[in-house]
């Protein structure tokens, strides 16, 4: 992966950890948008399932595809 997907793959991760209320990411967290798994949000005490941004695009899915599937902006991850 170049540097312009991990670009986007980071910036799609970041978008659906803030969407899970989570604004400063620990690397559990961040390993778990990336490659799928469930992260809590301390402030509310709520658990959100995230799948793995990289998971969908090594099933042959575009940036474009994964961010609607997951309710989330490209544009904005860049």
């Amino acid at each position: 992966m170049g540097y312009g997907n991990v670009n986007v793959a980071l910036g799609i991760a970041g978008q659906q950890l803030k969407k899970a209320g989570i604004d400063n990411p620990k690397a559990k967290q961040l390993y778990a948008a990336l490659m799928g798994g469930t992260v809590t949000n301390c402030a509310t005490n709520t658990s959100t399932e995230l799948t793995g941004i990289l998971v969908l695009r090594a099933s042959d899915q575009g940036w474009g595809r994964i961010a609607n599937t997951l309710e989330l902006s490209v544009n904005e991850a860049m």
